[in-house]
């Protein structure tokens, strides 16, 4: 997929959708709760001088339109979605069919050696408590299987490497 509609789901600083931008000919909307972030990624993307709309919103409730995104992506974010099966779900509705969303987090079952490895990359006191804090409330690949299948969903793969998971969803 070298263009269409990207949604990124709690882009935070706006990194990823940036990049995204940089590689394809791309609608890319970043839709975060927090107006700080949106501010934040904003002004990355005009850095960046490349176009992401970045907007404010909740992903429980989305501002759109059903069927509207070919893919639905998030890095990092669903450890702190306070209602996972109604953002999921929500992920569904806004999907065009035959479209496809990827969630990663980490995982919260990650042995303290991997999450050793990586803090130990990272210059940032806070940065590495907050790796370890978002660890503590992650989920598990079978708790991630159980909201799945609460889910509208019914094609998807859980995939884990050593310190994260991948939700493949496909509509």
């Amino acid at each position: 997929m070298k263009s269409g509609k990207i949604l990124e789901i709690g882009p935070g600083p706006g990194y990823l959708s940036i990049e995204i931008a940089k590689i394809g000919d791309y609608q890319i909307i970043g839709l975060d709760i927090s107006e700080t972030m949106t501010e934040i990624a904003k002004r990355n993307m005009q850095e960046a001088r490349v176009e992401v709309e970045f907007q404010l919103g909740n992903a429980a409730n989305m501002p759109f339109r059903d069927n509207t995104f070919d893919f639905v992506v998030s890095s990092g974010s669903l450890h702190h979605w306070k209602e996972p099966v109604k953002v999921i779900n929500e992920v569904y509705r806004v999907l065009k069919t035959n479209g496809k969303a990827l969630i990663g987090d980490l995982r919260k079952n990650a042995s303290k050696e991997e999450i050793d490895k990586i803090a130990k990359k990272i210059d940032s006191f806070i940065m590495r408590w907050g790796l370890r804090h978002s660890i503590k409330e992650a989920y598990t690949k079978d708790e991630i299987m159980e909201l799945l299948s609460k889910t509208e969903f019914k094609k998807g793969e859980v995939k884990e490497n050593p310190l994260a998971v991948e939700i493949w969803l496909k509509k």
